[in-house]
């Protein structure tokens, strides 16, 4: 359709981050759907368009404002992140509230856009990210006017007009979306489109807002930035764990054939995640791509998350972990105690900013892997930290960006 290309052309004037991914993205007419959607194809994320609406809209201005809305909804990774939410109509509603006004402005969109000024009732502001407007369209849900100062016949409207929507399942083409591979494989998809972009055209995000961490998020994701090969080296010298495999390159003593057998050792390690409030999104996303580095550099894994306390623990193999469980103060104390309790444990690796209280000393070598905009050297904690057979490590600027 030409005037999809002549709303990218336009679109490079404004904001060229943005047209280029739209010129990566594969466009399909489609008439099954009432407007236009990003969506998958396969594991391809592709634009599907009704031609009818297309064409309905007056302005270029209004085609250029559906396209970047929809152009969001793939940069802030709404289209893989709703999998993780008990309510996903819900999430798709708190997606289009999150971008129409903060991102777009409601003189660009059509008349029936979702717009944060008429579910002012629920609490919602501009500028609120996808997750907390969930959290507080949930709670508007179950709230029950009776009994408080407010205009029930307006909570009810505003109830049911949520309700509406959520009947209408707003992108329910996202849910073709199923398993953990499915799921890797179209953020890998997306990384590449706003690597590519932000290699090109930077962004001028403010930093603060959620399409900045967004895309910080995507740019780190999957990228190791430790030698975990080597750390594993050093933490593996004591392993007391081995097994027994199958090898071509050693015949049997016994039968002098091939396979023969050869002892494997294995490196068990703790690695904790510090999920307190004081560790961002970005940071969050860096500590599993170092999580994922250390488990394919061979070792094996208990995964920790924790911030005041052990909030959850887990074997990790790989899998993606959609949510991190914490978001309350630092006490490094009740996750090292923990790892001095676990047996046939080699070291602890806790990847953390430091920010937090320590007083046990830990019983397994201890390796601190400390963000940028940690702690430094010179404080009392960094000397606590490094005592005895532990280690600390810092990342620099670019690695924990």
């Amino acid at each position: 359709m030409r005037s999809i290309e002549e709303a990218v052309l336009e679109l490079f004037q404004l904001d060229p981050f943005f047209a280029h991914i739209a010129l990566r993205l594969p466009r399909i007419v489609d008439r099954s759907i009432a407007t236009a959607s990003v969506g998958t194809s396969g594991l391809n994320i592709v634009l599907r368009v009704n031609p009818e609406f297309w064409l309905g809209l007056k302005s270029s201005k209004l085609r250029v404002g559906v396209l970047k809305h929809e152009l969001l909804h793939i940069v802030l990774d709404h289209i893989v992140r709703q999998t993780s939410f008990d309510n996903r109509p819900l999430f798709n509603i708190a997606a289009d509230l999150a971008i129409n006004d903060a991102y777009i402005g409601s003189d660009n969109l059509p008349a029936d856009a979702l717009l944060v000024k008429d579910f002012e009732l629920t609490g919602i502001e501009v500028g609120d990210s996808t997750e907390l407007i969930y959290n507080k369209l949930e709670e508007f849900m179950e709230f029950d006017p009776q009994g408080f100062d407010v205009e029930q016949q307006e909570v009810s409207s505003c109830q049911n007009r949520i309700k509406e929507l959520l009947s209408q399942d707003l992108h329910k083409e996202w849910d073709v979306i199923g398993d953990d591979q499915s799921r890797r494989e179209v953020q890998r998809g997306v990384q590449q489109v706003l690597v590519s972009a932000l290699e090109e055209h930077g962004s001028q995000f403010e930093e603060d807002s959620e399409i900045r961490d967004a895309i910080s998020i995507a740019a780190v994701r999957g990228k190791s930035s430790v030698d975990w090969r080597r750390v594993i080296k050093i933490f593996g010298c004591s392993s007391r764990r081995t097994s027994v495999v199958n090898t071509m390159k050693r015949a049997s003593r016994r039968f002098g054939t091939v396979p023969g057998t050869r002892i494997k050792k294995r490196t068990s390690l703790m690695v904790i995640i510090d999920t307190s409030g004081s560790i961002g999104p970005v940071e969050l996303s860096r500590f599993l791509a170092e999580v994922n580095g250390i488990w394919r550099a061979g070792a094996e894994i208990e995964l920790v998350e924790a911030d005041n306390k052990v909030r959850r623990t887990s074997k990790y193999r790989g899998q993606d972990i959609d949510q991190l469980q914490g978001g309350g103060g630092t006490d490094f104390d009740p996750a090292i105690t923990y790892a001095s309790s676990r047996q046939m444990l080699d070291g602890v690796i806790y990847l953390t900013d430091g920010l937090g209280s320590l007083s046990v000393t830990s019983r397994r070598p201890v390796l601190w892997v400390i963000i940028a905009d940690g702690i430094d050297e010179d404080s009392d904690m960094w000397k606590q930290m490094s005592v005895g057979r532990n280690r600390i490590i810092k990342m620099t600027p670019n690695e924990s960006a």
